[in-house]
């Protein structure tokens, strides 16, 4: 097979008509990255005929006016549907735009007649679980791809095709198929469409009553508390980094709220959190108001503490726009922020399992949905407050780093995230792919009655998104003596109130408080010691939601 990208078929793409997405209240990632990325396909190669993997023809008829519209030419578009998807043999591959390449793949009449190639996007739901575990039982193929857009993305891959590969092992099963290929490739963006402008900025400032001599943190995504950042580590952080700085900072957090309740939990936290810092809402998806606020900003901030999130897109397009970034050391963020070169990379901490096991339980036996079970994962994860008010204060009061730090942010945008360098690695990928269908045998899977694949504590899973978990020899120190009765405050708080389902009553914390209170530099070991198991996780998801309110310190042991 020739090594020139250009002499193998350009790969179909599984397209859904835009019709089918109109109805959807909130923008998503998954909708945002999947629609970006057919016009960037599309764009980058303008000469090329595009073809569509499509259910019917309602949805080529609106890929063939989108391709027309981005290329400004007639007749570019082809379609191949579900029922003759023999024929996307004469594109030697299908980009799935998802991970659900197992049916595909158990559909594909000849193993060798082309290759499935998937993308991750959020792995955090069990339909996803269920996905990935079930290659182990699907003709996948050496020459397949599942493209991971971070380390840790390809990390929740791995664990969760071992523990497919191990449960075929205890039913006695054979040696399962080879893993199809699962290389690390980012989400892109138009980095020129994110430059930054002075003038659009001015305006956007004067829009909202931003004071001129203001230093503005914006926060620019999803308003969610399970779904993307819990507020309350960015309005705390803020708050800190605000007194004696000596100069105002106003804090902006642009994006769309879920629903009404949510809307008033952010301003409920902020009037009671950030009291001292002037806080606007700005309530508007469009792209226009996007650019406008990465112009007008100062420096860009999101404290991630979500397993829904795998890559972020937030952080690099303020890169783009030439803002410094105070990010959590967080998911798929650790591969695009460089710390204290392009902004900087917060600490984040991870309760160990059997925190989640409940939880867990609950959401796969159908007890809370998925939007509960993210915000139960997301209690135990906490952001260490006090570095994030440092980062935020020093760039606030040094313009010149912040303004060396945005350059480096866009030179690093420019070179690993703008679709022309992106796409090269897509290409690169589907180039190799078909090197390998034209020399490596086909295999077929085990074949096994096995119904169901145990999975794996979720703690476990996404072990690599924090920066470290708890360990038992990790030391506790209480930051507030009124630790217990500011816990109890926050049940009637919004952004809190739906943690206390999965805390113990009042007064077992109240004890756990009393008993660090007694000995600080207690270790985590010694508090469980002696407790049953049960009462050992209730113990460490009340010491991560003592930690989330900046109540408590959880350090390292010492040397």
């Amino acid at each position: 097979m020739p090594n020139d990208p250009a002499s193998v078929p350009l790969p179909a793409i599984r397209y859904t008509s835009r019709g089918a997405m109109a109805g959807r209240p909130l923008i998503v990632g998954l909708t945002v990255a999947t629609q970006t990325f057919f016009e960037a396909y599309v764009r980058n190669h303008p000469d090329r005929p595009i073809t569509g993997y499509v259910r019917d023809q309602a949805a080529f008829d609106d890929m063939r006016d989108l391709v027309r519209d981005l290329t400004g030419r007639e007749g570019l578009a082809r379609g191949i549907t579900t029922r003759s998807r023999q024929m996307l043999a004469q594109c030697g591959a299908v980009l799935m735009q998802d991970p659900a390449m197992a049916r595909e793949a158990r559909s594909r009449a000849d193993p060798r007649g082309y290759s499935l190639i998937g993308v991750t996007h959020s792995l955090s739901s069990r339909e996803s679980w269920a996905e990935i575990q079930s290659y182990a039982l699907a003709p996948l193929q050496p020459w397949d791809a599942l493209v991971c857009t971070s380390r840790v993305a390809r990390d929740v891959v791995d664990r969760l095709l071992d523990g497919a590969d191990e449960a075929l092992a205890r039913a006695g099963m054979p040696a399962p198929a080879p893993r199809p290929a699962r290389p690390v490739i980012p989400l892109g963006i138009d980095v020129p469409a994110f430059a930054r402008d002075p003038a659009l900025g001015a305006e956007w400032r004067a829009r909202h009553g931003i004071r001129p001599e203001a230093t503005v943190v914006l926060f620019f995504g999803r308003l969610s508390m399970h779904a993307k950042a819990h507020p309350f580590a960015m309005f705390a952080a803020v708050a800190e980094a605000a007194r004696g700085l000596g100069r105002p900072l106003d804090f902006v957090l642009a994006g769309q709220f879920a629903s009404p309740p949510i809307r008033a939990a952010y301003r409920e936290m902020a009037a009671g959190v950030a009291d001292d810092v002037r806080t606007t809402f700005v309530e508007s998806p469009s792209n226009a108001e996007r650019r406008a606020a990465l112009s007008g900003a100062d420096l860009f901030l999101s404290l991630a503490d979500s397993i829904q999130e795998t890559f972020g897109l937030a952080p690099v397009e303020a890169m783009a726009a030439g803002l410094p970034v105070v990010v959590t050391d967080w998911d798929g963020y650790r591969d695009t922020v460089r710390d204290g070169i392009d902004g900087f990379r917060i600490p984040t901490m991870m309760a160990p399992p059997p925190a989640a096991q409940a939880a867990q339980r609950a959401y796969l036996g159908d007890a809370i949905d998925y939007d509960r079970f993210c915000a139960v994962m997301g209690q135990l994860v906490s952001v260490d407050i006090r570095a994030a008010a440092l980062a935020i204060r020093g760039l606030a009061a040094d313009p010149e780093r912040r303004r060396e730090m945005g350059r480096a942010g866009v030179a690093r945008a420019r070179a690993l995230f703008d679709w022309p360098a992106v796409m090269r690695h897509w290409r690169e990928l589907w180039t190799g792919l078909a090197e390998i269908r034209a020399r490596a045998p086909a295999t077929l899977p085990p074949a096994t009655a096995l119904s169901a694949i145990e999975r794996p504590d979720a703690l476990d899973l996404f072990q690599t998104f924090p920066t470290r978990r708890i360990t038992p020899a990790d030391r506790l120190r209480l930051l507030d003596p009124a630790a217990a009765d500011l816990v109890e405050d926050a049940r009637s708080l919004g952004a809190f109130r739906y943690a206390f389902s999965h805390l113990p009553a009042r007064e077992r914390i109240d004890r756990l408080v009393a008993a660090i209170a007694a000995r600080p530099d207690v270790t985590v070991g010694e508090l469980l010691a002696g407790l049953p198991a049960a009462r050992q996780a209730e113990a460490l998801r009340t010491l991560m939601f003592l930690a989330k309110r900046n109540l408590l310190r959880i350090a390292l042991p010492r040397p």
